[in-house]
Parts: structure tokens; sequence; C-alpha cells
């Protein structure tokens, strides 16, 4: 049977009962009592719904923000997808915690954000906009804390009233506007593929959709007879529902060959058969080659990330 990873509830000479998690010890009441068991039977419970970053409430300013940090990321570990949650960790880790990870967060006041924030404009590695959604992202630790019962719900209010950083604000940069690949650096570029990525990038070229669209397009989404594709996964899901993208007779037929003999849930342009192809051309060539050819082609520096516009 496997252990059982519940706290041992213990009873001291002085007839209290406590229970000792993370190297503290808790009191939850008078030993034998029924209140005591009830707040028991609660610590495991919670213990329970979030095993890594669970920290007791005990009525004092005493959770640091290293302690609250680390909660806040293993609750968000299974409830958001992997890039929210390496973007959070990033600026927890890098800035946060390295000025303030023994700061008690009750004590995390307006100064200490904008020394955040400013070590995070020092650091070049953020655009303006990017680093007023990082302040913001910093702030709902805080308000995660409030609910959990782990600081001060005027500890995050505070917060609340720092402004974003507005255009021109010294020591701050402009995000550069992501511009459509040019039709000759494509032609250049696909002579690099096989022929599933050269479909791939013909397809995308033809229809405007998103690289992350293309990907995972499905062969249930495609309907050639009408022209469509159907997106019920895509960025803006939760403003638009789901969208409709129309399919150009030409798009169409390069979608048409991929589609042969897979089920629905199949994905259209599938990586397997891009890597058969890959080595039927030359088995000797590793993944690591075909990237450096990539990177090493004159068109590659303008391509970014395939972002292609619908052409005209």
């Amino acid at each position: 049977m496997p252990k059982s990873t519940e706290p041992k509830l213990t009873e001291r000479k002085d007839g209290r009962a406590v229970v000792h998690w993370k190297g503290k010890m808790h009191v939850i009441g008078k030993s034998g009592t029924r209140e005591a068991k009830a707040a028991y039977h609660r610590f495991c419970i919670e213990l329970q719904n979030n095993p890594a970053g669970y920290i007791p409430p005990s009525g004092k300013s005493d959770v640091t923000v290293g302690e609250l940090a680390a909660s806040f990321l293993e609750h968000l570990k299974e409830r958001t997808d992997e890039i929210s949650y390496i973007t959070f960790r990033i600026i927890i880790q890098e800035f946060l915690l390295e000025l303030y990870w023994d700061t008690a967060a009750d004590n995390f006041s307006t100064t200490c954000l904008d020394l955040v924030r400013g070590a995070m404009k020092k650091s070049e590695r953020f655009n303006r906009n990017v680093l007023n959604r990082h302040t913001r992202r910093i702030i709902s630790i805080f308000k995660w804390g409030v609910w959990k019962e782990l600081c001060k719900e005027s500890t995050w209010q505070k917060l609340t009233v720092i402004p974003p950083y507005k255009k021109g604000e010294p020591g701050t940069f402009e995000g550069k506007k992501r511009k459509p690949v040019a039709d000759d650096v494509l032609v250049r570029t696909i002579k690099y593929g096989v022929p599933t990525e050269a479909a791939m990038l013909k397809v995308h070229r033809l229809i405007g959709a998103r690289p992350g669209e293309i990907c995972n397009l499905t062969v249930g989404a495609v309907n050639l007879k009408a022209g469509t594709i159907l997106l019920t996964e895509h960025k803006t899901k939760a403003h638009v529902g789901e969208r409709i993208v129309d399919v150009r007779p030409e798009a169409r037929e390069i979608i048409a060959p991929y589609l042969i003999g897979k089920s629905p849930e199949n994905v259209v342009f599938s990586p397997r058969q891009a890597m058969a192809e890959r080595n039927a051309e030359n088995p000797h060539k590793s993944l690591r080659d075909v990237s450096m050819v990539y990177r090493k082609s004159a068109c590659m520096p303008e391509i970014g990330c395939f972002n292609f516009g619908v052409p005209s």
C-alpha cells in the first residue's frame, strides 16, 4: 500500500494539539477536543487539494514573498497552459524573488513593486506593453494570496494603484510590429522543405491562418466541398467562438492529397510523415543538421514565425 502523506497529529506536554508541516509547527487547538479534530481534518483536506504549495493560514504576517510565490506556482501548474506557467515562473524567479524572497508578503509595498518592474525594465528584455503585463501578473499573485488567506487584502489593493508605463517612459521601448513575409522570401524558403513542409507553407500563405492553426489542423475541420475550415480551438476563441476560414481553390488542391485515408481526428500535415520524407531524402542527415540548414539560409532572418499575410 502507498505510504500515507497526511501529517501526523501529535500532543504536546502543555496539552496543545500540533501538526508539523514544511519544518514548521502549527498549533490547531487543545488536544482531544472536537475543535482540534475538525481543524486537523480541514488541514488534511486543504493539503490534499494543493500538496506542494499549501501554506496553512496562521493569522500572522509570517508568510514570506518566497513562500507565497512558490505556493502560487504550484496552484497555477495544473490550472493553466505551459506557456503562461513558464512566463510566471520567469518573472517570479528572476525578478521578484531575486529582490524580495525573504520579505514578509504583507510588507511588500508599492515601492517594492516599483523596484521589481524597474529591474525588469533595466534588463531590456521586455518592451513597454510586456512590462505592464508582467507587473499585472505580479499583482495577481498577491490577489491570489488574499483568496488563500496568505496575505491581507490591503496588501493587494495598495499594489493596484501603480499606474502602467506610458508611451515614451524613459528606459522603455516599443515592440516591433510584425510584418507579412514577402513572396520572394517564401519561394526561396520552400526549396529547403520536404513535400509536407512545403505544402504547409503554401497553404499557410494562401489562407492566412495562424502558424498553430496550420500545425494543429485536423481532417475533420476541413470541408473541401464547401471550401472552408472550421477552427474550434484558436487564439481568439474566448472572444469570437468558433472561426470559419475560407479555403481558396489553390489551397484545396494542396490539402486534398493529405486527407486521404485519415480519420477526422488525425492532423492534416503529419510530423511523422514529414520526418519520413526527410529520412528518405537523406537518411544520414539528423534533425540538428536540418535545423542548421534553415538557420544558415539567407532568407531565414526575414521569416520570423511564418506569419504570412493574405495575398490580394
